[in-house]
């Protein structure tokens, strides 16, 4: 990498520790490439399943420090930050966020409000943009520090914890599964008694839950017959549209049905779409 490349990560960078608990602190090299590999992919599916492919990044591996085997690796973002700030503004994102990471949306943008007064706001307008392109530094900051976080609980947390926050089938099955290849290379290697997330001599993994760890995500069984479909005319009562097609299908349109009871859709009527392309307005049936 370039020198201006490596001044370009300050203020849009943050790093991912793993550290290796081994004898005369060597680490084979299959271990190596196959964990920060696993890290690789549990990042692209966060990017993919909830962000909707909109973070532009890169991982860089830094030299270990001398005496030791930690390895890091630095998330770099370059743009797509405003795809993650609408995801952790729906209430499934937040969800995620506090699951993942111990702490909600805001509590993030406090924390980043600790440094500057100014840089504090400027998080905190990120996070509560509600949508709104934002590709301001405490965006690609606040966006960074957050997907580093999540993907170090993904392979931290205990698997009992990820089903709690819905992670047991479905969505992010993909990035479990690279969890289960992290687990699997450590196995592999006699060496690695502990690992650990942190740069500190704190190895929370010990080799005894490796194994469980290693499972892959089940799939659902496929069904023979296709399910029978319910239909039913019912009106609802529009709360929280959203008018992008694709964002729709991670943060829902909301609303109230005839018994005031929440409800989350999507819309697939194409011609409706049609029409809000068109910005025609319109009254017409949609097929949810």
């Amino acid at each position: 990498m370039d020198q201006p490349k490596i001044d370009d990560l300050e203020g849009s960078s943050d790093c991912l520790y793993f550290h290796f608990d081994v004898e005369d602190h060597h680490l084979k090299l299959e271990t190596f490439i196959q964990t920060a590999d696993s890290a690789r992919k549990v990042v692209a599916s966060l990017n993919e399943r909830l962000f909707n492919k909109s973070l532009k990044y890169e991982l860089i591996v830094l030299a270990p420090d001398e005496g030791s085997f930690l390895t890091k690796l630095v998330i770099w973002v370059s743009a797509g930050t405003a795809g993650v700030l609408r995801f952790l503004n729906s209430d499934i994102g937040a969800a995620y966020v506090d699951g993942l990471t111990g702490k909600p949306p805001v509590e993030w943008a406090k924390e980043f409000g600790e440094a500057t007064q100014d840089f504090g706001k400027e998080a905190y307008a990120a996070l509560s943009s509600e949508g709104k392109a934002d590709e301001s530094k405490a965006a690609c900051q606040v966006s960074v520090a957050i997907v580093v976080a999540m993907t170090r609980g993904v392979l931290e947390k205990d698997t009992g914890d990820l089903k709690k926050i819905g992670m047991g089938v479905g969505t992010l099955a993909d990035a479990l599964d690279a969890r289960a290849e992290f687990y699997v290379a450590c196995i592999r290697d006699g060496d690695v008694g502990r690992v650990g997330f942190s740069p500190d001599d704190v190895f929370p993994i010990p080799r005894s839950s490796f194994a469980e760890r290693a499972q892959k995500a089940p799939r659902k069984p496929e069904e023979a017959e296709p399910p029978e479909w319910t239909v039913s005319i019912e009106s609802i009562y529009v709360t929280s549209p959203n008018w992008d097609e694709d964002d729709q299908r991670v943060r829902h349109w909301k609303g109230k049905d005839q018994s005031r009871s929440d409800c989350y859709f999507v819309i697939d009527d194409a011609e409706f779409w049609h029409l809000v392309k068109r910005r025609t307005s319109m009254s017409t049936s949609w097929t949810i």
